[in-house]
């Protein structure tokens, strides 16, 4: 039946309702799709240039003959598409959870097959009968000691010495690489604290170890076959290092005038000791919560039933691959197209998205539990904690902090503010379910409770 909705008159038919996921044919009327024909032909003529007419004035039936009939509707759709499915889903009374997925089944008339996304169902067990054992953590003293070590290496100036080259000393080299009769490395001066890891290449450093000062010497070693460079991986490569210089640390010895000169400065070596203490513990603390917090959604989700829509599992793995590929951009320094990306990975696209399905379905899972969780609970997020997050992020951003109060002065990036805040209490009231505790009223330990 065609019916009129807010001044679009569509008829709207659900073909099914199956795991969260509502599927609906739209039909535009003809008179309808002149109108947008009418649209899109402004837009066009606007950035479309017509012999004998200036930019946006050429009439409606000389731009169609000029770009193609085919254009006008391509351009059309981009307006039919999200407006009529928005009408759609609101007639149907449908609540979407992310955006739809619209087919076009024909151009003229116009048939839209749309795929939404619906909330995730969950169905929660008895959350508030679990109990999960809470683990108290310590500081080895050994971490310490290694810890105060590192930070008297780390100060240590460096002094010429007259011998061979150890492993850890700093040796001041020209150094330059070849790969292939291609140059792949020159430097000079350069710094290199000779080690056994695989930098630039397994093999390096034990190959300048026993070394003079002044000596030069040629050897060949070949890059890994997962080496990050894919133009490099498996490639035998020259290297030709001529050594000027050779310093070892010269290490102070550990006592109360050393910790005076540590950061701020400390009182004496046991003051130096206890902060260094203190941080360890803090560190460890925030380990062991994240892994309480994950044991604790893991034993909920345990008598949780959750349905998802397919078609939110799919993009959220494609934002996994999106990030994966980021990172893998990052460390070869330069943009990546998907083939490449692939070739590099030594796997189809499809097999890197079966790879990254169960961590997606997880994601959403996890973000689906804690707003039912949230929900149950009667959770709210004051303005005034959202308000203060803002304030923590602008004084983090330094210079760039009056954007970052500009972005969430907008609705709904405020909102987005507001449902991590949301998650955050939910987590937090599961811990404190979790650990056996009143629900209201009775404050968890500082070494147990969730962040603000």
């Amino acid at each position: 039946m065609i019916t009129k909705l807010e001044g679009l008159i569509v008829q709207v038919v659900q073909e099914g309702l199956a795991e969260c996921q509502a599927v609906l044919r739209i039909e535009l009327d003809a008179s309808e799709l002149e109108s947008y024909l009418d649209r899109a032909h402004r837009r066009l003529a606007a950035r479309v240039r017509v012999p004998g007419f200036r930019k946006g004035k050429a009439p409606r039936v000389v731009l169609e003959r000029a770009v193609g009939r085919e254009s006008l509707l391509e351009e059309a759709m981009e307006f039919i598409l999200p407006e009529a499915t928005d009408i759609a889903v609101r007639e149907q009374g449908l609540a979407m959870a992310g955006l739809p997925q619209v087919e076009v089944l024909e151009r003229e008339p116009t048939i839209l097959r749309a795929t939404i996304p619906l909330p995730a169902e969950v169905t929660l067990g008895d959350y508030r009968d679990i109990r999960v054992v809470w683990e108290d953590v310590a500081v080895d003293e050994s971490r310490v000691k290694d810890t105060l070590e590192n930070i008297r290496r780390e100060l240590a100036p460096w002094e010429p010495v007259d011998r061979p080259v150890q492993m850890e000393d700093l040796v001041v080299m020209d150094v330059n690489g070849t790969c292939e009769d291609r140059e792949v490395l020159r430097q000079s001066d350069l710094g290199y604290i000779v080690s056994p890891d695989p930098m630039p290449v397994e093999g390096f450093g034990s190959n300048i170890e026993g070394m003079q000062a002044g000596e030069t010497k040629t050897f060949t070693l070949s890059f890994a076959d997962d080496y990050q460079d894919p133009e490099l991986a498996g490639k035998p490569c020259e290297f030709t290092v001529h050594a000027k210089e050779i310093k070892v640390r010269a290490l102070a010895n550990l006592d109360d005038e050393f910790a005076k000169g540590v950061g701020q400065g400390y009182d004496s070596l046991a003051a130096l000791k206890e902060d260094i203490e203190g941080r360890i513990l803090e560190n460890l603390q925030e380990e062991a919560l994240q892994v309480y917090e994950e044991k604790v959604i893991e034993a909920v989700l345990d008598t949780t039933d959750i349905v998802m829509a397919p078609l939110l599992v799919e993009r959220e793995v494609g934002r996994l691959v999106d990030e994966l590929q980021g990172r893998v951009q990052e460390i070869v320094k330069r943009p990546m197209g998907v083939d490449e990306y692939v070739s590099l990975m030594g796997k189809t696209q499809e097999e890197i998205h079966q790879e990254m399905h169960p961590r997606a379905e997880s994601r959403l899972r996890r973000g689906a539990l804690l707003s039912k969780i949230g929900e149950k609970e009667n959770l709210a997020v004051p303005d005034t904690k959202i308000d203060d997050e803002i304030s923590r992020m602008v004084n983090e951003a330094g210079p760039r902090g009056q954007d970052i109060r500009r972005h969430f002065s907008d609705p709904q990036h405020r909102q987005l503010i507001q449902r991590t805040l949301f998650t955050r209490m939910a987590l937090d009231k599961l811990v404190l379910i979790a650990q056996g505790k009143e629900p209201d009223g009775v404050e968890a330990k500082d070494d147990v409770k969730g962040k603000d």
